[in-house]
């Protein structure tokens, strides 16, 4: 009997060290090429070119990991990526790709096949960070030089990671803005990247909005539009404001830190028009200030909070209307609250809901609370 046990035991621990060594579709890493991130432009000789940021695995301890490109041409997106594994004679791994970048001209001419592409095939994430490149290609952005040392694609994921912080930009993944695209009541948009120059070296840097109807980009916001839209669609979760209460010279006498901010879209019908209610509440605290006034009284920090108000309203009312006179576009979702509130008028309206938005009445109200005001702002002063 013991015998038998003895047996039973020894067949079953063996059986586990079977399965528990290696791993189930386990590759060499030699065998295959990393995607760290992707660019894709028009091609030269085909439809497209794509340009993947292949890692290169360090060798020991005090060695960095560092990356090259890979491109290739195909009349679709798998073509140009199957041509890519004949170039380089390795399969392409995708799961750890951060980001995907288009080109302008590729977006402008509409993204619907790129991001078919994205959610169909097996290997794909539909969580990748998108951007579309202000330069002239996407694959610029991830030529890097200067940091070879580093891997754009990571870099470029942990800024758009970050932007809560900021809220200079929107962060967009690939799924967002599939829905976006395909769900009604709301117009798309993507982060938008640049090269710039700092500190004498060339960095991406992203601060700014790209606008889409149906999948085709139409235009682009700058930062403080960026800003604007970001509190509209109850996303600002951190950053600056810039006031210049004293002075019209367009120099910032206090700076904000934004805490916390929450933005209410409410549809509402007066007779048989829709109208539409916005309610923003933000909580702020004096970062900086330039200005002499003493922000200890309560009756300055009552006119700040108040000049704040008018600050982010009219921003915000001048985007709306920039929208609805230059772009027809509802990247603020006012047609999708519209659809989830009122269904009924929605089916009476939604066909239509571009002319409707390009003569939506838009009420904007916004409440600033200045916190921490009694400890922090009253102004230093220089001794005699």
């Amino acid at each position: 009997m013991k015998s038998i046990k003895v047996f039973f035991l020894s067949f079953f621990l063996s059986i586990l060290s079977f399965l528990l060594v290696g791993c189930w579709n386990y590759r060499e890493l030699e065998d295959m090429n990393i995607v760290a991130g992707t660019a894709i432009d028009k091609g030269i000789n085909k439809e497209y070119m794509i340009s993947m940021e292949i890692l290169e695995p360090s060798i020991g301890e005090d060695t960095p990991t560092t990356s090259r490109l890979i491109t290739s041409e195909g009349d679709s997106i798998f073509d140009a990526v199957r041509n890519a594994i004949a170039i380089s004679g390795q399969k392409l791994y995708w799961s750890h790709n951060k980001v995907l970048i288009l080109s302008k001209e590729i977006a402008q001419k509409g993204i619907i096949e790129i991001l078919d592409w994205f959610h169909r095939d097996s290997e794909t994430r539909s969580d990748v960070y998108i951007l579309i490149s202000k330069e002239n290609t996407a694959k610029e952005i991830l030529e890097n030089e200067e940091k070879k040392d580093q891997i754009t694609s990571f870099n470029l994921q942990d800024i758009l990671a970050n932007q809560k912080n900021l809220s200079k930009a929107p962060d967009i993944q690939i799924w967002k803005l599939t829905d976006d695209i395909i769900n009604e009541g709301i117009t798309a948009i993507a982060p938008a990247v640049k090269l710039t120059r700092l500190n004498n070296k060339t960095c991406p840097e992203i601060l700014a909005t790209a606008v889409f109807k149906n999948d085709k980009l139409i235009g682009f916001l700058d930062e403080s539009e960026t800003r604007s839209l970001l509190f509209l669609r109850n996303k600002i979760k951190g950053g600056l404001l810039d006031l210049n209460p004293e002075n019209q010279n367009g120099i910032p006498t206090i700076t904000l830190e934004i805490f916390e901010s929450k933005t209410k879209i409410q549809p509402v019908t007066k007779g048989n028009e829709l109208e539409m209610n916005v309610n923003i509440n933000t909580i702020v605290s004096i970062a900086a200030t330039k200005s002499t006034k003493n922000f200890v009284t309560n009756e300055e920090v009552i006119k700040l909070e108040k000049d704040v108000s008018n600050l982010i309203k009219a921003n915000c009312k001048k985007l709306i209307e920039k929208m609805q006179s230059e772009y027809g576009a509802d990247i603020f979702g006012f047609g999708a609250a519209t659809h989830r509130r009122e269904p009924a008028l929605w089916k009476k309206i939604g066909e239509n809901w571009e002319n409707v938005f390009e003569n939506l009445k838009v009420h904007i109200t916004v409440k600033v609370k200045i916190k921490n005001s009694a400890m922090t702002a009253k102004p230093i002063e220089v001794g005699d």
